[in-house]
């Protein structure tokens, strides 16, 4: 899977969600967004809690700024989620929650007079809405601040992406002793498991699946390999990850201990790489679900 190039990579620090209840000046005088912002969601595995479900999300934002004074800025930028409620975005309605938070800012960065700078970002965001009921769209608020002159500019839209259904797909049930198909959770299967006809690893349902503690991911290699394996939240985002440096050609199995995960679902990815200079990497991937209880 591709992913945009980044400008401007800005790590993000994770804050509180609790709305800002300073006074922003408006408008901030001279600087300016060139077009209009952008912040779409690529939805990823869900975690269980109760009767709520949340979905992780890898988030892209975009936006250029536009610094048309003879002054030197110091910016920074925060973005949160939240709903319109009554026209208005709300970033701590009751009608949304998340485990990891849903307002992040960004480190500092100096804008130099009469330039423009493009800022391409990701960051990683949780998602649920309670209580359940029809759909609703997800709104984000992206606030500029120029720390030199302490003046803000705000905009508010709809996210991209924010649908029940923007989220990984079909998880293949298998018993505790087989990775043979029982069944399908949550389908369509979305195409895990699937891999070209060059590709030197042939990956296996995991099972048992569900799963409440040992998770078995089986693969088969064409040849000796080094191996990846990462159990993801969102394509971009691993809670786990393992490396080998050699597997053998033939079958595979590395045993997950899964019991320090929240109730949810995953994608197990494993890239295999042949021994050799310049032979190309291959990425199989399949989703599991594990439920403590």
């Amino acid at each position: 899977m591709r992913y945009p190039l980044l400008f401007v990579f800005l790590p993000f620090m994770l804050l509180s969600c609790e709305s800002d209840t300073s006074a922003p000046t408006e408008p901030l005088d001279g600087l300016h967004y060139d077009g209009k912002p952008s912040v779409s969601l690529v939805g990823g595995g869900r975690w269980f809690e109760e009767v709520d479900t949340g979905t992780y999300y890898d988030a892209y934002l975009g936006f250029k700024l536009n610094n048309a004074t003879d002054t030197l800025h110091t910016i920074q930028y925060e973005i949160q989620y939240g709903v319109l409620e009554g026209g208005v975005f709300i970033s701590d309605s009751t009608r949304i929650r998340s485990i990891y938070g849903y307002r992040f800012v960004s480190d500092t960065f100096s804008l130099a007079p009469n330039t423009a700078i493009s800022i391409f970002d990701t960051f990683f965001v949780d998602l649920c809405q309670t209580p359940k009921n029809d759909w609703y769209p997800y709104f984000y608020q992206l606030k500029v601040r120029s720390l030199t002159t302490e003046e803000y500019l705000t905009t508010s839209d709809i996210v991209k992406g924010g649908t029940e259904n923007n989220r990984f797909h079909g998880v293949i049930k298998t018993q505790g002793l087989s990775s043979d198909s029982i069944g399908i959770i949550d389908g369509p299967d979305d195409g895990d498991y699937r891999e070209p006809a060059e590709s030197v690893i042939d990956l296996q349902p995991s099972f048992p699946n569900p799963t409440n503690n040992i998770l078995d991911v089986i693969y088969w290699l064409k040849e000796n390999c080094k191996i990846l394996v990462r159990i993801n939240l969102t394509p971009l985002r691993s809670t786990e990850s393992y490396r080998f440096d050699n597997h053998w050609a033939g079958p595979n199995t590395y045993h997950f201990k899964a019991d320090n995960l929240l109730n949810g679902q995953y994608r197990v990815y494993v890239t295999a790489t042949p021994h050799g200079d310049g032979k190309p990497s291959y990425t199989s991937y399949g989703d599991f679900i594990y439920l403590s209880q």
